[in-house]
């Protein structure tokens, strides 16, 4: 069995009541299961649109630049770019 550990927190009450509603319905055997059951499928659909991207955008890309002996974004203008979303950022917080 994999390794443990409980970790508390609090939850909104309206949150709380929907999740006793499940509950009470049926639906999970309990709150914890819930949660946890509703956090694995989330970091898994996290996890897919990642693997998706990989599989649709960067292998593509990646194999075309290799195709076409072409050269990619030049890092000089990606870090120009990340620089200017960093500054973005920053001014709208």
């Amino acid at each position: 069995m994999a390794a443990t550990r409980k970790i508390t927190v609090e939850l909104p009450e309206q949150t709380a009541r929907e999740i006793d509603a499940k509950v009470a319905s049926g639906f999970s055997e309990s709150a914890e299961a819930y949660v946890v059951e509703s956090l694995e499928t989330y970091l898994l659909s996290q996890n897919a649109g990642v693997e998706t991207w990989l599989r649709t955008e960067v292998v593509p890309t990646l194999e075309r630049i290799e195709r076409e002996n072409t050269p990619g974004v030049p890092a000089e203008q990606v870090l120009n770019l990340l620089r200017n979303r960093g500054s973005s950022r920053t001014r709208a917080e």
